[in-house]
């Protein structure tokens, strides 16, 4: 969507461009669509070409170009700076003479219905409400592209009920009292510079559901075209015949609202077979996935009774063998029954992290008020319990509470708790900091550590199943740990991701909605 805005801004910038050409060299047509219409003011023109760079500014904006955004606000600002001296005109405070600067001979000249060309006052606060909208566009924060959106909607509407105007003969719609009005194509220009602010920040406010890829997105985009245009079409159409074949006023008003319903009448059922088709496939998706469910209980049982029995048998029975007849093995034999023992563990511990996993996908979330300090704290003294003989300081700073499920978040910080733990055994002094940060969205929680981190490059690998990024010579596991952390965040609603350096620590973060 970042190219869009310029996309849209292209056409009114060639047509002020037109507009200004042709008040240079008395080129009416590029002044005024038709003959008898009402000319584009230069100033209006020059106007529509600040905005168009503006737009092209902001778009290029980066990091490495913090100037342009400085000038791509400050050209917004001076757009809404012309619309408010011309609004200051007409409420007769002060005149500026703005729409008199540029070519005021020709303008004095250029008289439609006796009134000399100036900038029409629907014209001026249309630039008033699109400086302000391009201003909040590009604003970092979410709440100013919110205000941008709804600043921008209202010039997107006063330029289609100006078209709309000039299309039915009524110049209420594109005049204001006896004002010179808008011209037909300063309204189109407002029509495609309302479109490129919204499609600026196409995610927020209201664009959100329009831009959304989504079933209620795409049926948005699908009908809007439908419920614009129709009622439009059907309106002129009454017009051209009723200046042909006089009929009664009522008659035709009937046919005209019969037809606008027969058509959203069929607009409606092709939707809802859309819907039905989208329920069936969406019924025989969950029937299919209750049966994977059914499956994967049955695995989990024959997990947990199946497996671990013979796993257990061989445990025993191997301990049994080295109690009663180790004065009978070699050294040989002994250093293979330790194997024996040892793999019979890491077994078992892969067994037990395969169940874990397997409940927290299916497990019932029971969304309570946590406090999340206080469960951080009980966790972090918990395990710091197995770590006798280490130097480990844990550094935990303000939490706020969050509404979340107590036994799978309590599994949460278990996880990332140990991992940091078990990857900093290798230092003098563990350092595991815990705290959180805001986010747009609701709180991004955080376990850092200053232990072996992990290289970027395979961090892909970092949340998948059965994936570990550091040999288990070096540092025991199982890989499902964080594939479980992820899975149950998701489930709440949030995000996980990660920060690390090889040798310099990692930074797990995962944030929970308000």
């Amino acid at each position: 969507m970042k190219k869009y805005p310029t996309y849209f801004a292209i056409p009114p910038m060639l047509t002020a461009f037109f507009v200004l050409t042709g008040w240079q060299f008395d080129l009416q047509f590029f002044k005024r669509i038709l003959p008898g219409l009402v000319a584009m003011n230069p100033a209006t023109g020059a106007t529509f070409l600040v905005i168009g760079l503006a737009i092209f500014f902001s778009a290029m904006f980066s990091e490495k170009r913090i100037s342009f955004y400085r000038i791509a606000l400050s050209l917004f600002i001076v757009v809404s700076g012309i619309g408010a001296s011309k609004l200051f005109t007409i409420f007769e405070l002060y005149d500026f003479g703005i729409d008199r600067i540029l070519f005021a001979k020709k303008i004095a000249e250029d008289v439609v219905n006796g009134t000399p060309n100036r900038m029409a006052p629907n014209t001026a606060f249309c630039f008033l409400l699109v400086g302000l909208a391009g201003y909040f566009s590009i604003r970092k924060e979410e709440s100013s592209k919110t205000i941008s959106n709804f600043l921008a909607f209202p010039v997107l509407l006063i330029g289609i009920f100006s078209i709309i105007g000039y299309l039915y003969g009524v110049k209420e719609f594109y005049g204001v009292l006896t004002y010179i009005p808008m011209a037909l194509h300063t309204a189109v220009c407002f029509i495609f510079y309302a479109g490129a602010i919204l499609a600026i920040n196409p995610e927020s406010g209201f664009m959100k559901t329009f831009t959304s890829p989504r079933l209620g997105g795409r049926i948005f985009r699908a009908l809007l075209p439908l419920v614009v245009l129709v009622p439009i079409l059907f309106g002129y159409i009454r017009l051209l015949i009723g200046a042909k074949i006089p009929l009664a006023v009522e008659l035709y008003v009937g046919i005209l609202i019969t037809s606008i319903i027969f058509t959203f009448f069929a607009a409606v059922w092709y939707v809802s077979s859309i819907l039905n088709r989208i329920d069936l496939a969406r019924t025989v998706a969950e029937e299919r996935l209750q049966k994977s469910n059914k499956g994967l209980e049955a695995f989990s049982y024959s997990v947990s009774h199946d497996l671990r029995a013979p796993l257990r048998a061989v445990s025993g029975y191997t301990k049994i063998l080295i109690e009663d007849h180790i004065e009978e093995l070699s050294e040989d034999a002994i250093s293979l029954t330790g194997k024996i023992l040892a793999n019979a563990d890491r077994m078992s511990e892969l067994i037990e992290d395969l169940l874990q996993f397997s409940k927290s996908e299916r497990a019932e979330l029971r969304k309570v008020k946590l406090s999340m300090k206080e469960l951080v704290e009980t966790v972090a003294s918990d395990l710091k319990g197995y770590e006798a003989g280490r130097n480990v300081e844990f550094r935990i700073y303000e939490i706020p509470d969050a509404l979340a499920d107590f036994v799978t978040i309590r599994q949460v910080w278990i996880n990332l708790i140990s991992n940091a733990l078990k990857y900093t055994k290798n230092k003098n002094k563990a350092v595991i900091e815990i705290g959180s940060e805001p986010t747009e969205g609701g709180v991004a929680y955080f376990v850092k550590d200053n232990g072996a981190g992990f290289n970027m490059n395979y961090y892909s690998r970092l949340f998948g199943v059965f994936q570990r990024l550091h040999a288990q010579e070096e540092f025991e596991g199982t890989g499902v740990g964080l594939a479980t952390v992820k899975s149950i965040v998701e489930r709440h609603g949030g995000k996980i991701w990660a920060e690390g350096e090889q040798d310099h620590g990692a930074t797990f973060y995962f944030s929970l909605p308000k």
